[in-house]
């Protein structure tokens, strides 16, 4: 009974405390070369301000029966395990928080049912990479510029275009990093690509994979309007006197200087505007304070909910789900491995809980995923579900 993740979670207790013989030094270094999810998880475990976020999330939970379930596998009677009832963090091994060490332990949690999964990486016949700085910038004469991928973002301001490192965009015959008189500028991430951008206003925008927006090169008149198709996070620069405005789909969102997020994906069933500072009005009459998220269904139909972190994880690097049904998880691993996803059984309805690291490559981020007992395979630039 998951004895091996037992031992490597005590192995960590050791480490910490700075008890490991050579041996066991070399086991936990064996185990680290094994996977990069490993090597991952176990920075992850290290940045405390995370480390003591999942404390918090643990302890809130019900811990009578996960004790039940947990105690029995443990050899070390020091350590007091606490577990979510679905995955929460990391590939096979996921973290768990001890009551009694002051510092804490990484332990490995069983899945649902308490039995491991088997590790079917070795099964994959070939793997995805994970996304990284793509996009393209489009002019008003329709000329494409493929942007830098060693950079993260450009700054479009005056009538300059330059990169974040100050580099030029798009350079004169002097070598200068002159724009021209563009009307109108789209920068397109596609799928396994984000970038960022500061639009002529100094708003700071994150694209998503797979989303598209347009603004004029300098705005004018009473708004500063852009419209965007996917994902996109906005700190929008402050400026009473002109509102700014994001067009998605059939939702107006208008802001004077505020953080929020925009999910409008055409496969999602609606227009997800989630508030995390100042106010914003939605289609001319909704007012969302920090902490809302306002929804709205292709009828019009707008609902007012409970915002999250969790949409923004995407900007930190991170997948965060929480009880989020399979179908949801694979519509973003789609769009950030760049891949098709295929249901040859029919679509399952399995929830799943948990942070996933974007770095990873695909075939560790499905294993992550077969803790909800629903098998994958990769074939070409297709994940195939299995049950």
């Amino acid at each position: 009974m998951l004895e091996k993740e037992f031992y490597i979670s005590r192995l960590i207790s050791l480490q910490i405390k700075g008890g490991l013989t050579v041996e066991q030094e070399t086991e936990l270094n064996n185990w680290l070369a094994e996977k990069e999810a490993h090597r991952l998880f176990l920075e992850e475990f290290y940045d405390q301000e995370k480390f003591k976020s999942e404390i918090g999330h643990y302890l809130a939970k019900d811990k009578t029966n996960l004790w039940n379930k947990v105690i029995g596998n443990l050899d070390n009677p020091e350590v007091v395990p606490l577990k979510n009832k679905t995955l929460l963090l990391w590939s096979r091994f996921a973290v768990a928080a001890s009551i009694l060490l002051v510092i804490g332990i990484a332990i490995y949690f069983l899945n649902n049912h308490g039995r491991p999964v088997a590790d079917h990486s070795s099964a994959y016949t070939n793997d995805l990479k994970p996304g990284s700085n793509k996009a393209t910038l489009t002019l008003a004469d329709g000329q494409t510029v493929t942007l830098n991928n060693r950079n993260t973002g450009v700054i479009i301001a005056a009538e300059k275009l330059t990169y974040n490192d100050g580099t030029a965009v798009i350079a004169n015959h002097n070598g200068k990093t002159a724009l021209r008189n563009e009307r109108e500028l789209k920068i397109n991430t596609p799928r396994g690509g984000h970038y960022e951008a500061v639009l002529p206003d100094g708003t700071h925008v994150w694209l998503n994979a797979a989303s598209t927006l347009t603004f004029p090169s300098k705005f004018s008149g009473r708004n500063r309007k852009v419209v965007l198709r996917g994902e996109a996070y906005f700190e929008v620069a402050k400026d009473k006197q002109h509102p700014f405005i994001v067009k998605a789909d059939q939702q107006d969102v208008e802001v004077l200087g505020t953080h929020f997020n925009v999910n409008s994906y055409r496969d999602e069933p609606t227009v997800n505007t989630t508030l995390f500072e100042g106010s914003v009005r939605i289609n001319g009459n909704t007012l969302l304070k920090p902490g809302q998220q306002a929804n709205l269904y292709p009828t019009g139909q707008l609902v007012v909910s409970k915002g999250s972190n969790d949409v923004i994880a995407w900007k930190d690097g991170k997948f965060k789900f929480d009880e989020t049904p399979l179908e949801v998880v694979l519509r973003q691993f789609s769009r950030w491995y760049d891949v098709d996803i295929e249901y040859p059984n029919g679509i399952p309805k399995e929830r799943f809980t948990g942070y996933i690291d974007k770095n990873l490559h695909a075939s560790d981020a499905l294993d992550i995923l077969k803790y909800t007992k629903i098998d994958f395979k990769i074939e070409g630039k297709k994940i195939i579900v299995l049950k």
